[in-house]
């Protein structure tokens, strides 16, 4: 059971598709011409042209399109062949429906010139709107390709920047692990209260220089944003101990 829905759900537009163009064909004409036939008769002849259509967008056009030259010159020979299976596989159909009397006899067609003329231009009608059928179908699965490998190139990036931002932080609290912050800033403290005295420039820096590295030690505990007013505190420790630097 779980087959038949997955066919029928992979194959749907499909058999929209055909049910909706037998209903004209056999419905609105019939209504229109007031001329309707055996149930059996319809079956017959349109699983014919089905099975012709198939084959030709299945089978022929990607055997034969898979090299140009080989196209140009198999191809018309094959839609001849094609053809004239068509022709015989209806007329067959007509045999066995009339042998088992569900064609009447006045409503036999003889096999002459106007019955294989109007089954050649059914044919090439059906193989025109199978290979519109193929072009399309691939139309849309290279369409799906395309968009399957762009979502793959997406995620290879995304995956890409996410492995960055963790080889990212695993090197930085490698880093803050070589270094006790505690042992860190109490040397600074120690420093800044000795240089003070002396240069009260140099104590600033120091106090500037521990902001900035308590700031960058105690980032990762403040999740993935922070105020713009401490951002902005660091900026101007930044720019004060540059401008430090240019003074020397």
């Amino acid at each position: 059971m779980s087959k038949s829905m997955e066919w029928l759900k992979r194959n749907k537009y499909d058999l929209i598709a055909w049910l909706g163009f037998v209903f004209y064909e056999t419905i609105l004409v019939g209504l229109l011409f007031n001329q309707f036939v055996n149930f059996f008769i319809y079956f017959a002849h349109y699983a014919v042209i089905i099975v012709f259509f198939y084959i030709h967008a299945n089978y022929t056009l990607p055997y034969t399109l898979k090299n140009k030259t080989r196209a140009i010159f198999l191809l018309p020979a094959i839609i001849i062949v094609q053809i004239t299976l068509y022709i015989l596989a209806h007329r067959l159909v007509d045999i066995i429906l009339f042998a088992l009397e569900i064609i009447k006899p006045d409503a036999y067609n003889k096999f002459g010139s106007d019955y294989i003329l109007r089954n050649i231009y059914r044919g090439l009608y059906f193989l025109g709107f199978s290979t519109g059928y193929y072009y399309l179908r691939n139309y849309f699965k290279e369409r799906k390709k395309t968009e399957e490998l762009e979502k793959q190139r997406l995620n290879d990036v995304i995956l890409q920047q996410q492995t960055e931002q963790a080889l990212a932080k695993a090197h930085n609290a490698f880093l803050k692990a070589q270094i006790n912050p505690h042992f860190l800033f109490n040397t600074l403290d120690f420093v800044y209260h000795h240089v003070n005295e002396h240069s009260p420039m140099a104590g600033e820096t120091i106090i500037s220089l521990a902001q900035m590295m308590r700031y960058a030690i105690d980032a990762d505990k403040m999740g993935e944003f922070v105020e713009l007013g401490d951002e902005i505190v660091q900026v101007e420790n930044l720019i004060y101990l540059y401008q430090i630097r240019k003074k020397q």
